[in-house]
This record gives C-alpha cells, structure tokens and sequence, in this order.
C-alpha cells in the first residue's frame, strides 16, 4: 500500500498500490466499491480526491496522472461486466477476495 485517502465526505476511502491499481472502499461497511481501478502498467505512489468528491487523481511510477470520473469509473465497470459472465462472477470474487463479502456489480 503506497497511498490511502479518504473522500472529503468521509465515506469512501481510495488506496493506491503496487498491484498498479488504485481500489475504492466503502468507509461504513469496509467493502470494496467495485473492481479496482486500472490503466497502468507500474506502481501507482498517490491517490487524491477532488474537493467536490466526484474525481480520483492517482499518479505512479510511469509519471502519469489519471483522473477517474465518476462517469469514467461507470464506464470501467461496464466494459469489465462484458467480459463476465455474471453466473460466475460470485465464485470467481470468493477465489479472488476470500476474506471479503461478494458485492455484485454486474447485472
């Protein structure tokens, strides 16, 4: 874990990594929103919140910022549901995430 930082609201918290991905939990209930945002090939080092909450910024070892909108995240989580198959997806998060209740985000 190489940054964490909760929303100005307190309600959600976005870590960054060296699994190149920054990931979004739920302060209140401590479970992951949604599958871990990425795009890069390296570390991600920061993660920042914009004043109004509604855009992450992270930055990494490639020198790259990434802004996540909400309207981007939306997008992200959608185009991963077309890759799967909603059946599956319960066990596949149990196999991946054993010491975390299974949200369902694809429907």
């Amino acid at each position: 874990m190489n940054s964490v930082v909760f929303s100005r609201d307190g309600t959600t918290l976005a870590s960054a990594g060296d699994d190149n991905s920054v990931r979004l939990w739920d302060v209140a209930s401590r479970q992951r929103l949604g599958p871990p945002l990425t795009d890069r090939a390296y570390a991600v080092n920061s993660v920042a919140f914009s004043p109004d909450g509604k855009t992450v910024a992270s930055g990494g070892d490639d020198t790259a910022i990434r802004l996540w909108t909400n309207d981007r995240i939306d997008a992200y989580v959608d185009r991963l549901c077309t890759y799967i198959d909603a059946r599956h997806a319960r066990e596949a998060f149990r196999r991946a995430e054993p010491t975390i209740e299974y949200q369902p985000v694809c429907t």
